[in-house]
């Protein structure tokens, strides 16, 4: 009795072991990532059952679902790579998988019949993607150099000097005020209010402004695009006593165009674009409540030296709200500029100020007046700083019970001469 039931754990056993040396000796000959769910003789490539759960584990499903996909020998991004291989989709993609060395093999299994043959292929595309890569990163310094002439004459020379934006600091002043300047930069601005109509809050505002140029030498447009963000963050009253809190406020973006005409020897320059207002503040008092967008316009002047005159005009026109019973929005904004250069780096703006009309019966109408300083500090070929200081007072104000009545702006402006586009 003891005698046959020794004997049939032994052949258990012995069964066991050759089942094991045979997938060892199959993964040996494909890979361990390159292996048929069934081998071609039609054995099962299953290996011991209890770990299962310990591979499910790793791969962060359940064991019900590991001991049902393709077989038990693989975890699930085999699965997904199986059935990438036999539907052969131009592109595949998994999602909710994390990247880890047990998936990434797995999920890359085919046929190895298959990869083979189409491994030629796919090298061929690598390289042809790699070449096309080099290509893009090195087209500037390729399409600088065709069109640089072999040999310029003294007078060439000359008139290319000319055309070369200066770093100077007078020049420098007028393009941090300049909404259409190609002047990459970032600017920070805090704007305090110590008093306020309808209220006895201080409130403030933080905000921060990138300027991205974009010229048709590295954009899909054929035209100099002035990409400015605005991003805030601000302190508002929450009643008529001076309790406030401070949140995120919305998003607003434009995307201008600068027009060729006229030409820029005129000093003339035009920009036309879309604005878009996102409503991001974290607090309904915080932001307008409302997705917006509507056109914008900016023109300047710089014909005459030592002065920038211009303005920005913006009308956003709300299409959607966060909120049932919000009103409709539409609202003029314009916003005057004014530079004038006193000595160096040193010069005197109106340039902050935004004056606002709403279209609506209702609606509020702010004209507040502006006057402020600023300095200049441009390194020979480094990152240029602008400081500026200046006040604001309400001149005029209509449907507006909370208002500011006067303010204090601190800003500083960080300016990139040597990201210049051209």
């Amino acid at each position: 009795m003891h005698d046959d039931v020794g004997a049939e754990i032994a052949k258990v056993c012995a069964a066991s072991l050759r089942k094991r040396r045979e997938v060892r000796r199959r993964q040996r000959l494909c890979g361990p990532c390159i292996i048929e769910p069934v081998c071609k003789s039609g054995r099962s490539t299953e290996v011991q059952p209890e770990l299962i759960a310990i591979s499910a584990a790793v791969n962060g499903v359940l064991p019900v679902i590991g001991r049902n996909t393709v077989d038990s020998a693989h975890n699930s991004g085999y699965a997904a790579g199986y059935q990438f291989n036999k539907v052969r989709p131009r592109m595949a993609m998994t999602t909710r998988m994390g990247y880890d060395t047990y998936s990434n093999p797995e999920l890359l299994c085919r046929d190895p019949l298959s990869l083979t043959n189409r491994l030629p292929n796919r090298m061929s595309a690598l390289a042809i993607l790699l070449v096309a890569a080099s290509l893009y990163c090195r087209a500037p310094a390729a399409v600088a150099q065709a069109e640089a002439p072999e040999s310029k004459t003294a007078e060439e020379s000359d008139v290319g000097q000319a055309e070369e934006p200066e770093s100077s600091a007078a020049t420098l002043a007028e393009e941090f005020n300049d909404p259409l300047t190609t002047l990459p930069q970032i600017s920070f601005q805090d704007v305090y209010t110590p008093s306020n109509y309808g209220t006895d809050a201080q409130t403030n505002r933080v905000t921060i402004r990138p300027i991205i140029p974009r010229i048709p030498k590295f954009s899909l447009l054929p035209f100099v695009q002035l990409i400015r963000p605005s991003f805030s963050v601000v302190t508002v009253p929450t009643g008529t006593g001076s309790e406030t809190r401070t949140e995120f406020g919305d998003i607003q973006l434009f995307d201008l165009v600068l027009i060729p005409w006229p030409s820029r020897e005129s000093g003339l320059l035009m920009g036309v674009g879309p604005l878009f207002i996102f409503p991001t503040a974290t607090h309904r008092t915080a932001g307008q409540n409302a997705w917006q967008a509507g056109p914008a316009f900016a023109a300047i002047y710089r014909g005459i030296p030592g002065l920038l005159l211009g303005c920005l005009i913006q009308n956003p026109i709300s299409f959607a709200y966060t909120s049932d019973t919000h009103q409709p929005l539409s609202t003029l904004l314009f916003q005057p500029i004014l530079l004038k250069q006193i000595w160096k780096g040193l010069y005197v703006k109106s340039a902050d100020s935004t004056w606002a009309f709403g279209w609506r019966d209702d609606a509020a109408k702010l004209l507040p007046l502006g006057i402020g300083l600023g300095y200049i500090i441009a390194p020979k070929g480094s990152t240029s700083f602008n400081f500026s200081v200046g006040g604001e007072w309400m001149a005029y104000r209509e449907n507006a019970p909370i208002a500011p009545q006067t303010t204090v702006r601190f800003g500083i402006s960080m300016g990139f001469p040597q990201l210049r586009p051209w």
